[in-house]
């Protein structure tokens, strides 16, 4: 999905905004049904601090993966189109490994775009993204 860089407050008042930008008008009113935000740190795993990924992939054939910010589409993490790393660089970098549930927000390129992962693929982030983890109990 490709997001409009027109304000979504612009988008409400154009004609032709539900043709062009249906996306992003969805989007909104989701975030407008939600009402206040909440803080991060109140629905944040307080056990696996937020933290950047893998610089320098030491590529291999192995099962391990490195997701890049190329590999999230559509809100959601794709491992099919990551590339494989060693297991000695996976082993290293326990830190920014994903787990189902995690979110990978870009830190690099285009700040803020985000997805989740929801496979059970053994991964890491890569250094441009930031992965969240959410609190198991809610």
């Amino acid at each position: 999905m490709r997001l409009s860089r027109v304000p979504a407050a612009l988008m409400h008042q154009r004609l032709d905004g539900t043709y062009y930008h249906p996306d992003a008008l969805a989007l909104d009113a989701r975030f407008r049904e939600l009402g206040n935000a909440i803080g991060l740190e109140s629905i944040r795993d307080p056990e696996r601090p937020i933290t950047n990924g893998v610089r320098g992939p030491e590529l291999a054939n192995s099962e391990y993966k490195l997701v890049r910010l190329q590999d999230c589409v559509d809100w959601e993490v794709r491992t099919a189109t990551s590339i494989s790393i060693a297991e000695s660089q996976f082993a290293e970098n326990s830190r920014c490994r994903l787990r189902s549930g995690d979110i990978v927000v870009a830190i690099g390129g285009y700040v803020g775009n985000a997805a989740i992962f929801l496979g059970d693929t053994p991964s890491v982030i890569g250094q441009h993204s930031a992965r969240i983890s959410l609190a198991l109990n809610g």
